[in-house]
């Protein structure tokens, strides 16, 4: 949460250039760690959460929140992981329905609740298909 804390900081400063020279770097550390430990989820988790809150390489956030989801399903903080990512790139419905998932087995968590809420907020300013 440090890096993302930077992150926003830099990207308030309007230099583009440093914003996505640090992204990388933070990019790569985390890649790293994952080919370092490619068992374990909890490094697919961390890398598409980076991806999905910067809102950088969303494709791949949401791929590495899928393998750490599919490597532990029910895990809540992975579920809310890959809720962010498909959020991020517009799959509403999805997004909602992984949240639902992470909170039933945290369901008084806030953040996630709070996540929920601003995911059905943005559904139903969607156009009706």
């Amino acid at each position: 949460s440090i890096y993302l804390d930077v992150f926003s900081t830099l990207e308030q400063t309007g230099n583009k250039a440093d914003v996505d020279a640090y992204f990388e770097r933070v990019f790569l550390a985390a890649q790293s760690q994952l080919k370092a430990f490619p068992d374990d989820p909890t490094y697919y988790n961390e890398l598409a959460w980076l991806c999905a809150r910067s809102g950088r390489r969303l494709d791949e956030a949401v791929s590495l929140a899928e393998e750490a989801v599919k490597r532990q399903p029910d895990e809540a903080a992975y579920l809310d992981t890959l809720a962010e990512a498909k959020f991020r790139v517009g799959k509403i419905d999805e997004a909602i329905a992984a949240e639902a998932k992470a909170l039933k087995s945290r369901p008084d968590d806030t953040f996630m609740l709070e996540q929920l809420d601003r995911f059905k907020k943005a559904a139903a300013t969607q156009p009706t298909k």
